[in-house]
């Protein structure tokens, strides 16, 4: 705290100033004036919490001094020094409200007596004060979540929460919704970086005559409501987006979305529903983008499953390259549409996931990474962009390692396409693999064996087993058409064959998928 000591006399300033322990006071800053008129330019200048000031003082005594330091700082405590106790002194101290009045010649142990209880008030008032502040923000957070929502039954306590908040809202105010989605979430971020541009933001507003509620929404979301006549204006909207923006960035990484503008308390959630729905597409955006109002068009399902097909078809005859240009025409067609749920597309990448760790099997050589669980890494994917660069790097990576086994002999590269080409073939068997490949059923299956560690019947079974797995991805196809596609006539013992080559039959496999 700081305390302005006000005397003529200097022998009676200095004597004050070190004949006191004034840290021991919780006093850290001691100020000293003359007079009154140098006493009110060092309170403008300094704001001290406490002023201890002579009554009778050239130019400005300390009764008119008091009256003047009132109307700027009117929660500085004052203590009067004087060393005529007469009855008009005594009654203009009690009508400015002093804290106290001591006698001259001065007892320092009465300074500091007076000077404690000034001190106790002060960290009374800022308890009090921070309480307020507390509650008045508990308030506004609360009004913030329930303006979200229509209103309906809980429409008495929206009213109350505007009164208590002193809030002029009334059937003409204009209110729009902005939405913050950090990541990492807000828990993580220093409080010290994200109250002041909070604060900025709220004073940004003030000036342009609106005001700005705000609460945070689970752990990650802060939403915020402008609300007055200039929120009609969506240029103004967007300069505050852009200021939140500017200040945002150097502590996370983050999305921004801007609902409309709606006129009256019942319409908020309006434009919060729709701040939310643009929030579902910053999947498809960059990082620290703002979403505003934006066109999308129908995803069209055939199509994206046609290319998962196209992609799995690719991956499994070695076309590495292809199944990469696929992989990228896919994504570019996925970043233009807004209107499929994160969750669908991150469906469809844990397929295509899927598809390359089959080749990995499939060419005999070490698998993806499995540090993590498959789909927790897609998981933590936040954007399209995270989760189509993941996909390339694992397609750059099984082309590195492809180039690595490319060592077989031309006869097993033969053998194996012919397997990639015919697996479907109920027909399909080591003779006919062996006459494609122009060898005799024994020299086949011994060269076979020889390069890869596995009999040719071994890998044509773990070969149609990974594709009954990437079909058993789609509820739609049954698993008695699985069986036939991947080349069993007997549904039974498909399923029989799945089971001891995986523990869990078809249809307990695809119930833990899709789980």
């Amino acid at each position: 705290m700081k305390i302005l000591l006000i005397d003529d006399e200097v022998i009676t300033r200095k004597g004050l100033l070190n004949s006191i322990d004034w840290k021991a006071l919780k006093i850290h800053q001691v100020l000293e004036a003359e007079d009154g008129v140098q006493g009110l330019e060092l309170a403008r200048i300094h704001s001290p919490e406490i002023v201890l000031t002579d009554i009778r003082m050239p130019r400005m005594d300390g009764v008119t001094f008091a009256e003047r330091i009132r109307k700027f700082l009117p929660n500085t405590s004052i203590i009067f020094m004087s060393g005529y106790s007469d009855k008009d002194y005594l009654r203009a101290a009690i009508r400015l409200k002093a804290i106290s009045y001591v006698e001259k010649p001065i007892n320092n142990q009465e300074v500091i007596a007076a000077v404690s209880e000034a001190v106790r008030y002060h960290e009374m008032m800022e308890r009090n004060q921070y309480s307020e502040y507390l509650r008045q923000q508990e308030n506004s957070s609360q009004l913030t979540l329930a303006l979200t929502r229509p209103l309906g039954a809980n429409r008495a306590n929206v009213l109350e929460l505007i009164r208590e908040l002193y809030l002029p809202f009334d059937a003409n105010t204009c209110f729009s919704i902005l939405m913050l989605s950090a990541i990492p979430p807000f828990a993580s971020l220093d409080d010290d970086k994200l109250t002041p541009v909070l604060s900025d933001l709220k004073d940004k507003c003030r000036k342009k005559s609106c005001g700005c509620i705000y609460a945070l929404k689970y752990d990650s979301v802060l939403v915020f409501c402008l609300y007055g006549e200039t929120i009609r204006d969506r240029t103004f909207i967007m300069k505050l987006a852009d200021f939140l923006k500017e200040r945002i960035t150097p502590l996370c990484s983050f999305f921004l979305s801007v609902g409309s503008s709606v006129r009256g308390i019942e319409r908020v959630y309006e434009s919060y529903n729709q701040a939310a729905i643009l929030m579902q597409g910053s999947f498809f955006c960059d990082y620290n983008s703002i979403l505003s109002e934006q066109n999308t068009f129908s995803t069209d399902t055939g199509y994206m499953e046609q290319e998962y097909v196209h992609f799995s078809e690719l991956i499994s005859r070695l076309d590495n390259e292809g199944a990469k240009q696929t992989a990228v025409s896919l994504y570019e067609y996925l970043r233009e549409s807004h209107s499929l749920l994160p969750s669908a597309v991150k469906d469809l990448y844990f397929k295509l996931f899927i598809a390359i760790e089959q080749a990995y099997r499939i060419r005999m050589i070490s698998c993806m990474d499995d540090s993590e669980p498959l789909w927790d890494r897609i998981l933590s994917c936040n954007t399209l962009k995270e989760l189509h660069e993941m996909l390339i790097a694992e397609l750059t990576l099984l082309n590195e390692k492809t180039s690595v086994s490319s060592q077989e002999s031309s006869p097993v590269t033969l053998m194996k396409d012919y397997i990639y080409k015919n697996y479907s073939n109920a027909s399909l068997s080591v003779k006919s693999i062996s006459d494609y490949a122009c060898l005799s059923v024994a020299y086949a299956c011994t060269v076979f064996k020889t390069e890869t560690g596995k009999t040719l019947n071994q890998y044509l079974t773990e070969y149609r087993m990974g594709k009954a797995k990437q079909l058993l991805l789609d509820p739609r196809i049954r698993v008695s058409d699985i069986s036939s596609r991947i080349g069993y006539l007997d549904g039974g013992y498909f399923s029989k064959s799945f089971k001891k080559a995986t523990g869990l039959s078809p249809t307990e496999y695809r119930e833990k998928l899709l789980a």
